[in-house]
């Protein structure tokens, strides 16, 4: 007597079906993974340019908050800014290289000097001092919201009996040609846009000058 033979094995059809759904099933957890990863990124990316903001602000900020109001100058040639706290610290923002250094008076010139003119010839690039390269446009100024005194310390008053608003800042040129600005006032703004890996944050603070 012969048996009959069930065993068919595996057909075409079922080996299309089986492969079609393994490559939607590998499909669908690369598309997560990459998903999961580009958001991990893109977070982490924020997330760097943010401490970046924070820290070049809060830097800046504390110097500028240590320093001495009657002393600080800014000085501003194509671009590129110097700002002397008037109290150890100068600022220096390179506008080709994106770049903002920040250094003592003992590093800047000899026998107490400032080589302004040095500084803003934008071919500063000692990495010693560098605080950060990723600063897409900065801009530092001062602000007249001081209350205008006479030279007894008496507050000086327009014609209709209100105070007025002192002027934020005198100029007065150096020797060298520069014009530097000579603050009337203890209010110094700084904006500050900082771009890391095409993600930008924008702050705009004004700090008051402690001295």
């Amino acid at each position: 007597m012969k048996l009959k033979d069930n065993n068919k094995g595996i057909t075409l059809v079922e080996i299309i079906v089986s492969l079609a759904i393994s490559t939607i099933v590998v499909l669908a957890v690369y598309s997560f993974i990459f998903a999961g990863t580009n958001s991990y990124k893109s977070t982490n990316k924020q997330t760097t340019v943010q401490q970046e903001t924070s820290y070049v602000m809060k830097m800046l900020g504390g110097k500028i908050k240590a320093g001495n109001s009657s002393d600080a100058r800014l000085i501003n040639s194509s671009g590129n800014i110097v700002y002397d706290t008037g109290n150890d610290a100068i600022f220096y923002y390179n506008d080709a290289s994106n770049s903002l250094y920040v250094f003592k008076y003992s590093t800047v010139g000899g026998a107490g000097s400032i080589d302004y003119v040095g500084i803003l010839s934008g071919t500063y690039s000692n990495k010693k001092y560098l605080v950060s390269k990723c600063i897409d446009s900065l801009t530092i100024s001062f602000v007249g919201d001081d209350i205008k005194r006479d030279a007894d310390g008496n507050e000086v008053l327009d014609a209709s009996g209100k105070n007025e608003e002192s002027e934020a800042y005198t100029t007065h040129t150096l020797p060298t040609g520069l014009t530097e600005y000579i603050p009337n006032t203890k209010l110094v703004r700084i904006v500050c846009s900082v771009t890391y890996d095409r993600r930008s944050k924008n702050s705009d603070v004004t700090y008051t000058i402690r001295n």
